[in-house]
């Protein structure tokens, strides 16, 4: 025997803490970057514009943070990325003595790598347990000298109409536990 529910609205009824399903969706929020950011800093740098603030509604929540991000540089550069909240990273890779600690890489040995983008996909699901606004902001790291210049949302070289641009994102769910 199977019994199915039709319903056009759940509404919470007096507890004021929401319904929660867990594995749902509960709020996404969404920021997509249009304009180019240049950097070389051999140290973690902030990716102007590309962050996003979210509310958890439960302590017990967890954020799933996506970027997208398209990056290019000169020949030979090495950019590696990371999702940081608050200020502070939230996970990078652990395996190694060598090397910049972060969550996402791009890199380009070829000779015309000024030319075209890489994309740089990050995902974490993180747990910040608090119901106060959380700021999650994309960092990069240029593992070569000061000397190479990296670029977001563009090529190097964008000398005529034949170099494509690029958007770059950050979005954030919600998912109720």
């Amino acid at each position: 025997m199977s019994s199915t529910l039709y319903v056009d609205k759940i509404v919470e009824k007096t507890s004021a803490a929401g319904v929660h399903i867990p594995g749902h969706v509960i709020q996404v929020v969404s920021v997509t970057k249009t304009d180019n950011f240049t950097f070389s800093a051999q140290s973690w740098t902030d990716v102007t514009g590309l962050l996003a603030s979210i509310t958890p509604t439960a302590t017990s929540s967890k954020i799933l943070a996506r970027v997208n991000l398209h990056i290019s540089g000169s020949n030979n550069y090495y950019a590696s990325g990371r999702i940081a909240r608050d200020g502070s990273a939230i996970t990078a890779n652990s395996g190694g003595t060598n090397g910049v600690v972060g969550m996402g890489a791009a890199n380009n040995t070829e000779n015309y790598a000024q030319y075209y983008m890489e994309a740089m996909v990050m995902e974490h699901l993180d747990s910040p347990a608090s119901t106060t606004s959380k700021t999650y902001q994309v960092q990069l790291y240029s593992a070569n000298s000061s000397n190479n210049i990296l670029h977001v949302n563009r090529p190097l070289n964008v000398d005529n109409n034949t170099r494509n641009l690029a958007v770059s994102t950050i979005t954030l769910m919600e998912i109720a536990q």
